[in-house]
């Protein structure tokens, strides 16, 4: 749902009435490796919508690459072939999006959906709403403000 209807949250965030230090950047708007390694300092927050077929579909067509670059030779031997370089294919198909910072979800069920443990770890999940035909954009925008006034304490 927020994945097909980005453009209306997007559309319905730039009427809101921010600061003119605020900044919200959508991820489809940067160009490779342009994407700011922490928000919050600059009061920018990147917002960057993914579904679980995203993820299937990159691994799909690195694998695909990395298999032509064998067939090729541009990589060697199937040896080579290591996490870190599809990690590495992978985070620069997606421009190096740091890890998130906030998830939503839909209903009562708080998941992980797939995301690896060692990136969310300092994620703060947020419930959107009961259902996905009930939700409007300006409860997207209540949840940025719901997380905005959260706050991570480490320590003691």
């Amino acid at each position: 749902f927020l994945k097909r209807n980005a453009y209306l949250i997007k559309n319905f965030a730039e009427r809101q009435p921010f600061a003119k230090t605020d900044q919200i950047v959508w991820t489809h708007q940067l160009k490779k490796g342009t994407v700011p390694l922490r928000n919050g300092y600059h009061r920018q927050v990147v917002v960057s919508c993914f579904s679980p077929e995203d993820g299937k579909r990159s691994v799909v067509k690195t694998a695909r690459a990395i298999s032509d670059q064998l067939t090729t030779g541009s990589v060697a031997s199937p040896s080579d072939i290591t996490a870190e370089l599809v990690d590495q294919r992978l985070q620069d198909q997606f421009h190096h999006i740091p890890d998130p910072e906030l998830a939503v979800y839909f209903g009562s069920v708080c998941s992980t959906y797939g995301m690896l443990p060692w990136q969310i770890r300092l994620t703060e999940f947020l419930p959107l709403g009961a259902r996905m035909q009930d939700v409007k954009p300006s409860h997207f925008v209540s949840c940025l403000y719901r997380f905005a006034k959260c706050e991570q304490r480490f320590g003691k």
